[in-house]
């Protein structure tokens, strides 16, 4: 994020503050963050299996409407008592991942400001991606209709499915019993994830009210999600969301970096900065910040740490 900041100039709003707090947070470090885990790596015990003194998880599984997936939601709540207006939320994907990548230090943190609930969507694998499902899932269908893949033939396409499944079965679970703020909901992902937080913001901009796209795979079939955006520009409901991007060195490869390839390079240099610039110009609540010392992997986690401080209003632990 950057240093571009929203085109909005009038008093501060809440989406606002927010966006300053996400881009102080993402300044204070460039570098340090541990490389993201190999796709494959087992997952081993996380905070949700030792248990967490600011926290309570609680689990639940759901089925895809085809019966092939199986997705493992972790939902964890603070342990302190909700406010009257009810809490925040922030659904995180790739979830079993991200729950990894939660410490107690990062959840005491993160109850001793205004603590979100997190909602981690990930799969009922014993690894911490599920690399085919997550293709599917994470990208968005050809607006031709026709069927699609990647460059190692895993099939896409499946957003509008995944989101309505979020939509209809994930959050009504996730958020029953709870006291919760609807319209303070955050979606949070990095890489295939980051592409289809751009792609729910695109085609459902009240479903969250933040969005939080870390390294957006943007060249997904040669920018497949970028053929949304002129239906976004003529919404209304674009004003009234928030979304903040984030990019690491995408030249500096290192071991957690996969070498090029005909997808991966089908968009120029310079493609998501325009992006943003556009529509930073038609009035949407966009910030985006480069930070060139961060690889791919290693801006998995701090991106999420930096979302989550930013939204509770805390600092980095």
């Amino acid at each position: 994020m950057r240093a571009a900041t929203s085109s909005h100039a009038v008093s501060p709003s809440p989406t606002r503050v927010f966006a300053a707090a996400l881009m102080a947070c993402l300044a204070l470090t460039a570098a340090g963050a541990e490389a993201q885990p190999r796709p494959q790596e087992p997952l081993g015990p996380t905070i949700a299996d030792r248990g967490s003194q600011a926290y309570a998880f609680r689990t639940f599984v759901v089925t895809s409407e085809d019966g092939l997936r199986r997705y493992k939601v972790q939902v964890a709540e603070p342990r302190k008592p909700a406010p009257a207006e009810g809490r925040q939320v922030v659904y995180l994907l790739d979830g079993n991942a991200a729950v990894a990548a939660l410490d107690e230090a990062l959840l005491s943190t993160l109850a001793a400001g205004d603590a979100p609930v997190l909602v981690a969507i990930g799969y009922d694998v014993d690894t911490r991606f599920d690399i085919a499902a997550r293709a599917l899932d994470y990208t968005p269908p050809r607006m031709d209709g026709k069927p699609t893949a990647d460059d190692m033939s895993r099939p896409g396409g499946g957003a509008d499915a995944f989101l309505k499944l979020i939509e209809r079965r994930i959050m009504p679970q996730a958020e029953a019993r709870l006291r919760v703020d609807p319209q303070r909901r955050t979606l949070w992902g990095h890489s295939y994830g980051g592409l289809l937080t751009l792609y729910a913001a695109l085609t459902r901009p009240d479903l969250f009210r933040h969005y939080a796209a870390a390294d957006p795979s943007l060249w997904w079939n040669a920018g497949e999600v970028l053929n949304r955006e002129a239906a976004f520009l003529h919404d209304p409901r674009r004003k009234r969301l928030n979304l903040d991007i984030v990019a690491g060195g995408g030249q500096r490869r290192g071991p957690d970096q996969r070498a090029p390839t005909p997808m991966r390079d089908s968009l120029p240099p310079g493609t998501l900065q325009a992006f943003v610039a556009r529509l930073q110009a038609a009035g949407v609540g966009v910030t985006f910040q480069e930070l060139p010392d961060q690889s791919h992997g290693a801006l998995f986690r701090t991106s999420l740490v930096r979302t989550l401080t930013a939204l509770s209003g805390t600092p980095q632990p």
